[in-house]
């Protein structure tokens, strides 16, 4: 298979530290071949490989090319842009939390399930905040002035992580809820209190 797990091996390395390798990853050193094949001062964009089928479709149920695919703690290499923006607003991904408040699809979603993640994550770790999904807007409530800003900086960074912008209006006479418009990425949201 493209990464087969084998006896785990140790090497000494510089300064006295030992290598672990418990996964071997065919993928990686036939990139790193396909890589030398070709050259980059004779500027050849691409290499075919051959007669390696077997270890994309997998000769066996368990193997191939979907053996390379890490999630969640089994993840090696960090977090995606839109994971680590979670990760910052205490949502780990693989975490509990994570599958409770939803995990963005790779394609695109409904805007109510985009909406419902963003509040969840929102509201996340903000006791006592409270939220009212309208069809343009979030009326985000709090119990006191810094936690209402705690949740609208939560709730923009998360409607960002669903392609979505949030633009807060001022927020009410008591300071203890606010509106906040929603609209796609890339486009200017309508006020959220219908003034400008």
């Amino acid at each position: 298979s493209p990464c087969a797990p084998r006896a785990k091996s140790t090497c000494p390395i510089r300064h006295g530290r030992p290598l672990a390798v418990t996964i071997r990853c065919v993928a990686d050193e036939i990139a790193a071949a396909a890589d030398l094949v070709k050259g980059k001062a004779e500027r050849v964009p691409a290499a075919l490989v051959r007669g390696l089928g077997a270890l994309v479709t997998g000769a066996r149920p368990g193997q191939g090319a979907r053996d390379l695919l890490r999630t969640g703690t089994d993840d090696w290499f960090g977090y995606g842009q839109v994971e680590a923006v979670r990760a910052a607003l205490g949502i780990e991904p693989g975490s509990a939390s994570a599958r409770q408040v939803g995990i963005p699809p790779v394609s695109g979603d409904t805007r109510a399930r985009s909406l419902a993640r963003a509040v969840g994550v929102a509201l996340h770790a903000v006791p006592g905040a409270t939220a009212d999904v309208g069809p343009q807007s979030i009326t985000l409530g709090a119990d006191s002035p810094y936690d209402l800003g705690r949740v609208t900086a939560r709730l923009q960074a998360a409607l960002w992580c669903d392609g979505l912008v949030g633009t807060p209006s001022p927020p009410s006479a008591d300071e203890l809820s606010v509106a906040v418009g929603i609209s796609p990425v890339g486009s200017r949201p309508p006020p959220a209190g219908g003034a400008p």
